[in-house]
Order: C-alpha cells, then sequence, then structure tokens
C-alpha cells in the first residue's frame, strides 16, 4: 500500500507541515465533569407512556398536542428540579416543573404533565424520586427524593460482593 508522502507521513500519519500543534489541555488528564448529565428520556420510555392508560388519559385531554416533544419538555423541565429539592420535603408535579411555567399552563395540560411526571417516577427508574400512593390513586401526587439517591454507594467488601453475608466463621459464603 502506498501513501501520498505530500499529505502523509511514514505509515499514514499526517505530514508535518499538516500537524495541530498540541496544546496544554489535550495533554492533561481528562477532567472529571462538574456534574453527571441527567439520564436521557429513552424512547422505549416514551412509547411505554404513550401505550400505556396514562398515555392514553392524556391524549383523551389534549387530544394530538400530547407528543413526544411535549413530553420531552415536560422533562427537561423536571430534571434540573430533581437536583435542587430538600430530601426531607414533599413536592408536587407543580413544584417540579417550577411554579411560574405551571401557573402559565391550562389546567389540561397541567394535569398531563403530572401524569406523565408520575409515569416516570413510578415506571422508569430516571429520576430518583418516589411517589406517595393513595388508596384510590386520585388527587394530587407527592414525590420525595429516594434514600438510595442520597446515600453513597457501599463500598465492595473483601469476599467481592457489595452486600456480605457475617453469620460467625461463614463470613461471605453464599
Amino acid at each position: 500500500m502506498e501513501f501520498d508522502t505530500q499529505t502523509t507521513g511514514p505509515q499514514g500519519a499526517p505530514a508535518a507541515s499538516q500537524r495541530q500543534p498540541v496544546t496544554n489541555a489535550e495533554t492533561a488528564a481528562p477532567q472529571q465533569p462538574e456534574h453527571m448529565d441527567p439520564p436521557v428520556l429513552t424512547r422505549a420510555a416514551l412509547v411505554a407512556f404513550f401505550r400505556s392508560w396514562r398515555g392514553k388519559r392524556c391524549r383523551s385531554l389534549i387530544g394530538n398536542r400530547a407528543t413526544v416533544r411535549w413530553a420531552r419538555t415536560v422533562y427537561a423541565h423536571v430534571v434540573p428540579a430533581t437536583a435542587k429539592l430538600d430530601p426531607k420535603r414533599k413536592v408536587t408535579a407543580g413544584d417540579l416543573f417550577g411554579a411560574d411555567d405551571w401557573n402559565g399552563l391550562r389546567r389540561a395540560y397541567q394535569v398531563c404533565a403530572g401524569i406523565f411526571i408520575a409515569f416516570v417516577v413510578s415506571s422508569t427508574d430516571l429520576l430518583p424520586l418516589r411517589m406517595h400512593k393513595t388508596r384510590s390513586g386520585k388527587g394530587t401526587k407527592k414525590y420525595w427524593l429516594h434514600l438510595k439517591a442520597l446515600a453513597p454507594m457501599p463500598s465492595p467488601h473483601p469476599c467481592g460482593t457489595t452486600n456480605p453475608i457475617n453469620i460467625g466463621a461463614m463470613s461471605c459464603q453464599l
């Protein structure tokens, strides 16, 4: 195989005249992101929502305006609010969505947004929230941060398990 020595050097590397200078940012160790990116609202979750009774209820309330774009907009309002929640406080969908934006929605859109948030919390693991369940299932839902989302990850035990069994001499034997 032959290479054009005008544009490439030996073994296909760029010729010296085409090489870009290396900066300190490129040679430095990769930096850790300041925050984790929020979980992406997956296509599977959206399909599951629109096929569920909750999605059908939204379609009955706001018609064809209940779209993937609408769902992603609701999700985009909720994700930043979860990072600012007080772990000891229960909040409503309106609190998660943002009071100004929530009050600007018509009632049918508020109901649908609440239904969608309830679906995401109860049927997926995308948000670190839990939902208060009433016997009838009706009424304003309350959400709070899940304790596992707040707790640091357990360090692995020397035997390799994350949940060791300590029963006398039978430590870590399954």
